[in-house]
């Protein structure tokens, strides 16, 4: 039996309930019937069908406005409408009824192929998009495990390189490309007066004056556009205000 794909029926007339209903059950479809109009909603909480075939006419409800309150309730936001149609109903009616958001419209008296045919598109498009859905989560589970497998590695890379620079007498310090200071030694916090919380993160131009930052900003981006060794001369102003000449060797 096609449990995976479950109809709700609702017409006021039992015949086309009981005939619906002997239609799906025979081809392997989970479907329920009624024709009590009042207790609709109880039966798509429970039973929260794929497709509901609902009837316009009802007595004295309206399906388009039965179709208007479900399309407009979260909880029934993936289920399909097949609104049932007599062959009189007004042009104006099917339109406002796919205005609302029903799926399809078939017209009584009707054939049990055309219904059939109907139903079956409805459960591949189910069935295609589940599958999306699933293909979709697997990726970003997929993608998630390897971010996080990535960090880890950057995160073990980085305090192996921090371990390093710690064990050199000489200041090193390294950056990113947008010139964003992402880690140094201990050597580099004494020589210019600031702990590696107060470097982390910052650029030039945040930790020192800006007539020496500009100066620091274009050796860098030298060196980015023009990969190899860098040597020259400039101050370093310390945040307690004194000034060094240093030699700097990248």
């Amino acid at each position: 039996m096609n449990n995976a794909f479950k109809i709700y029926v609702l017409d006021d007339d039992i015949a086309i309930v009981n005939l619906l209903l002997k239609i799906l059950e025979n081809n392997g479809y989970s479907a329920l019937g009624s024709t009590n109009c009042d207790n609709y909603m109880d039966v798509l909480s429970e039973f929260h069908p794929d497709l509901f075939i609902l009837d316009v006419m009802l007595g004295d409800k309206n399906g388009l406005d039965i179709c208007f309150e479900i399309k407009s309730i979260p909880e029934f936001s993936d289920m399909y409408i097949l609104l049932l149609s007599g062959i009189k109903t007004e042009l104006s009616d099917r339109t406002k009824g796919f205005t609302i958001g029903a799926d399809a419209y078939i017209a009584k008296p009707f054939s049990y192929k055309e219904i059939l045919i109907k139903i079956k598109h409805f459960a591949d498009l189910k069935h295609k998009t589940s599958a999306l859905i699933e293909s979709e989560e697997r990726f970003n589970k997929d993608f998630d495990t390897e971010r996080k497998h990535f960090e880890q590695q950057l995160q073990s890379r980085l305090s192996f390189i921090d371990s390093l620079i710690n064990t050199m007498p000489n200041p090193v310090f390294y950056k990113d490309i947008s010139g964003k200071y992402l880690g140094c030694n201990h050597a580099f916090e004494v020589f210019i007066g600031r702990s590696k919380e107060d470097i982390i993160g910052k650029t030039v131009f945040e930790i020192s004056p800006k007539e020496v930052a500009q100066t620091y900003w274009e050796k860098d981006n030298e060196l980015f556009n023009n990969p190899g060794i860098q040597q020259y001369e400039y101050k370093v102003i310390q945040k307690t205000g004194e000034t060094r000449n240093v030699r700097s060797n990248f």
